[in-house]
C-alpha cells in the first residue's frame, strides 16, 4: 500500500491514523518510516522538528515490540 505511486502525505497521515486506531504495530512503524522518508525529502527547521519526532515514534514503537 505504501509502495503505490501517487501517494500524498495526508494520505501517508490517515494510514497511520487507522493503524494506530486499530492498533496495526508493523503496518504503523512501516508507514511512519515512509513519512519520515517524505518528510526527509522537504527542506526547513519545521520538517526537521517532524522527522525527529518520527523517529522518536518509530524508536518507541521497536522498543515496544523488542521488550513484547
Amino acid at each position: 500500500m505504501i509502495n503505490a505511486p501517487g501517494y500524498t502525505r495526508d494520505m501517508l497521515l490517515l494510514a497511520v491514523q487507522l493503524a494506530h486506531e486499530k492498533d496495526l504495530k508493523t503496518l504503523l512503524a512501516s508507514v511512519l518510516q515512509t513519512l519520515l522518508v517524505d518528510v526527509r525529502m522537504q527542506k526547513g527547521p519545521d520538517n526537521e522538528v517532524e522527522a525527529i519526532t518520527l523517529i522518536r515514534h518509530v524508536a518507541r514503537l521497536h522498543s515496544h515490540e523488542l521488550t513484547h
